[in-house]
């Protein structure tokens, strides 16, 4: 991995703040009591959860009632079948938990297909709660007959959701055929995604073929049913996915693949609006698990780990009532700075940038640890003169030392002000180091040690020859005075 490929932010130096099971695979039993269903994502829970608790949930039922519907399954055709095993869900759910509001959006079952109206689709059961006998009134008096018009139904249903905060909407989607309208079911659901209306979209095909299966990819998640008994089970899990909590943990990967990293800040946005969403100090318990996270499982979100440089993921979409795991590639390393014995130079500060480029990632301490991502960085101490290390290599769970020279002093004593600089021999040209603005009758700097050329000309003096030159040494924590 090469650090440096931000994603999101560029890390900015130390001086700026750094920012504050695959559950419930049921099978389903008729009449089941889906607050059990309910308490097992619970026990995945650790520390530090947001605080993310939908008041209650809405559930959307859009329900095939085109002509195909009236085919087979056994001794009854798929839409008795559909009809007689929604009216017990919907019984089931509001039994285990009364607050749950559920909606029926039905299509394709006011008009026949020689009338090819693709607008037939209707909201035939308002939200509400304990609403079974409507639900079933409903279901009652359809007679399917017409045309499949799922991504206008999708369009529809957004409408059909109030606008509430605080309340998790879910749509399930009941069909056995494709899109027969020429609609864009991709569009549709992308739109649900982008104005965060629901979670993503459950799809219960009843009967569809592999490769009808493959044009909702892009709507959510899709479960086809063969059979009746099939056609239970994925009511149980999609209904249980809608209801259940969704929790996250992130897991920082070290150069071994193991989730070890951590004690790093974390920040969540939501993909489209680009809105902080949530910020945390990444922590292990006892057990060295990562936090457990309350998300709410609509939209998209990325990740933004605040390591130096940064890292993260994109576009991540949670899998509703279960617990998501994210894994982020994070190897660190440390480097440690110091300075040699002798006087040291409490404010020395040294800039990081990734090696070949002039991007200052952080500025650290001399005398400190500091982590990075595994990869190579140049490291230039303020010293006088700069001292620059190239290519420094930062290796997974190893620390890397720097060692500089403690600085010695120079004094500068004059009898009248004066103008002049400092300079050091590098392979046979003189290389400026420090220029004085105006000399005062007493100066002092700090500089690594080695050899040096002071040039002075009094300020008063009108010709070039009365310029002096001096050379020095300078050795570490030692004083060397010059007086003109």
């Amino acid at each position: 991995m090469v650090p440096g490929q931000n994603w999101l932010m560029p890390k900015l130096c130390n001086c700026i703040l750094r920012p504050f099971v695959k559950a419930l695979r049921a099978s389903y039993l008729q009449g089941v009591c889906f607050s059990t269903l309910l308490l097992v994502p619970m026990l995945l829970l650790g520390q530090n959860t947001p605080a993310y608790k939908p008041k209650f949930t809405r559930i959307l039922f859009v329900l095939d009632g085109s002509g195909s519907m009236k085919d087979k399954w056994g001794e009854q055709t798929k839409f008795e079948i559909a009809k007689k095993l929604l009216a017990r869900t919907v019984d089931s759910i509001q039994k285990a938990d009364p607050t749950v509001e559920i909606g029926i959006r039905i299509f394709g079952h006011q008009n026949t297909r020689d009338e090819k109206n693709c607008k037939d689709t209707k909201l035939e059961v308002p939200f509400a709660k304990a609403n079974k006998n409507e639900v079933e009134a409903a279901l009652g008096k359809v007679d399917p007959k017409g045309w499949t018009l799922i991504a206008y139904s999708i369009y529809q249903a957004a409408q059909d959701f109030p606008t509430q905060p605080d309340v998790k909407n879910a749509l399930i989607i009941v069909t056995d055929g494709l899109e027969t309208c020429g609609g864009d079911i991709c569009a549709a659901s992308k739109m649900l995604k982008e104005k965060r209306i629901t979670l993503k979209p459950f799809i219960i095909g009843m009967g569809l073929k592999p490769e009808e299966e493959k044009a909702f990819n892009c709507v959510g998640a899709f479960i086809n049913a063969g059979t009746e008994q099939g056609f239970k089970q994925a009511l149980t899990t999609t209904v249980a996915q809608s209801l259940g909590t969704t929790t996250v943990q992130i897991n920082l990967l070290d150069g071994n693949g193991k989730p070890t990293e951590t004690n790093v800040e974390i920040s969540i946005y939501d993909s489209h609006s680009h809105q902080l969403v949530y910020n945390f100090v990444h922590s292990l318990n006892e057990a060295g698990l990562p936090d457990t996270l309350r998300l709410d499982p609509v939209g998209e979100y990325d990740v933004l780990v605040h390591t130096i440089p940064s890292v993260g993921k994109q576009q991540i979409q949670l899998e509703p009532g279960v617990h998501n795991t994210i894994p982020i590639i994070s190897p660190q390393g440390s480097l440690k700075i110091l300075e040699g014995a002798g006087y040291k130079t409490s404010y020395l500060q040294c800039m990081v940038s990734i090696s070949g480029t002039h991007q200052t990632l952080d500025v650290q301490s001399a005398n400190s640890i500091s982590k990075y991502l595994v990869g190579a960085y140049d490291i230039e101490a303020l010293t006088l003169p700069r001292l620059v290390f190239k290519n420094v290599q930062i290796e997974a769970g190893k620390t890397k030392e720097l060692q500089i020279p403690a600085s010695g002093t120079l004094n500068l004593l004059f009898a009248k002000q004066g103008i002049g600089s400092i300079y050091r021999n590098v392979n046979g040209e003189l290389e400026m180091v420090y220029q004085f603005d105006q000399l005062q009758e007493r100066q002092t700097l700090e500089l690594l040690p080695g050899q040096y050329i002071f040039i002075y000309r009094l300020a008063s003096s009108s010709t070039a020859s009365e310029t002096e030159q001096s050379k020095f040494d300078i050795s570490s924590g030692n004083i060397t005075t010059l007086k003109f």
